[in-house]
C-alpha cells in the first residue's frame, strides 16, 4: 500500500489520498511508510466508547490495541511532522441524535481532532438492521446516483463494481485487467443514461446517493483545486492559475 500511494503521489502530486482501516494494523510496520508515502488522510473506522460495545461491533478488533495504535500513529504523525490527517469515522442513528457531541468529546481528549461521520443504513439490503426491514425513502428509481458518476469502485482483483455496497460482487461493470477503461466508461455512461440499475438500487437509502456532488464540492473538491493551483504554482512560478482544467 506505501509503494502504491507514493507511485501515485509521484505521477499526481495533487492527488488526494486517504485510506480507511479499523485500526489493527497501525502498528509501527506500517505507519512510518504510509507518513513517507506521503498519505493525506488515515481514517479509522471506530464504533463504540467502551471495550464491550466496540468489539461487539467491530467483530475481531480489540479495543485497548486499536486505542493504543491510533495514539501510536498520531504521535508518529507529529514527531515526524508528516501532513497527514488522522480522523475518527463512526455511524449515527437516529435514536441518539446527540451522541455525536459524546464521541467527538471522548477522541477529542485524545488528541484527535477530525472526524466523518456515517448515517446508519443497510447497504442497499445486503446487512440487516433492526428497525431497518424497509427504507424510509424511495429508491432509485430513475434518478442517477452520485456515487457511481463519479467514484470507481474497484476491486484487488481489478473489478470493477457499480457500488461499494455490493459486499458480494454481484454487479460488475468490467475488469481493468480485460478491458480498456474506455469501455467500462461507456457502460457506465449507459447505465446512467438509461437507467440500468441492478435491482438492489431500487431499495438504498444511502444518504451519498444524491448528496455526493454538494459533499465534494464543500470538501474534496475545494481540497483538490488548491492543491492543483499548488503544485502548477512551483512548476510555473508566478502563475497563479492552474491551466488544462486541472483543478
Amino acid at each position: 500500500l506505501p509503494e502504491f500511494i507514493g507511485m501515485a503521489k509521484a505521477r499526481y502530486p495533487w492527488l488526494f489520498t486517504l485510506v480507511t482501516t479499523n485500526g489493527k494494523m497501525l502498528g509501527r510496520q506500517t505507519v512510518p511508510a504510509l507518513l513517507a508515502a506521503g498519505l493525506d488522510t488515515i481514517d479509522v473506522s471506530c464504533n463504540g466508547l467502551d471495550a464491550e460495545t466496540y468489539e461487539r461491533l467491530m467483530r475481531g478488533a480489540n479495543f485497548r490495541l486499536t486505542l493504543d495504535n491510533i495514539a501510536y500513529a498520531l504521535d508518529e504523525i507529529q514527531r515526524s511532522g508528516a501532513a497527514t490527517v488522522l480522523q475518527i469515522n463512526y455511524i449515527v442513528t437516529r435514536e441518539k441524535a446527540d451522541q455525536e457531541m459524546e464521541i467527538q468529546s471522548f477522541w477529542r481528549r485524545r488528541g484527535i481532532m477530525n472526524f466523518r461521520a456515517q448515517p446508519m443504513h443497510s447497504r442497499s439490503g445486503a446487512v440487516a438492521i433492526k428497525g431497518m426491514a424497509s427504507p424510509d425513502k424511495p429508491g432509485l428509481g430513475g434518478s442517477p446516483c452520485e456515487k457511481f458518476k463519479r467514484m470507481p469502485f474497484i476491486t484487488w482483483k481489478g473489478d470493477v463494481l457499480y457500488c461499494s455496497h455490493d459486499i458480494e460482487r454481484r454487479n460488475i461493470l468490467g475488469n481493468i485487467n480485460r478491458s480498456f477503461w474506455d469501455e467500462i466508461e461507456a457502460h457506465r455512461k449507459q447505465v446512467v443514461q438509461h437507467g440500468m440499475w441492478p435491482g438492489r438500487c431500487g431499495t438504498c437509502v444511502d444518504a451519498y446517493r444524491h448528496e455526493m456532488e454538494r459533499t465534494l464540492s464543500k470538501g474534496v473538491t475545494s481540497e483538490l483545486a488548491k492543491r492543483a493551483v499548488a503544485f502548477v504554482g512551483k512548476r510555473n512560478p508566478g502563475q497563479s492559475k492552474p491551466r488544462h482544467g486541472i483543478a
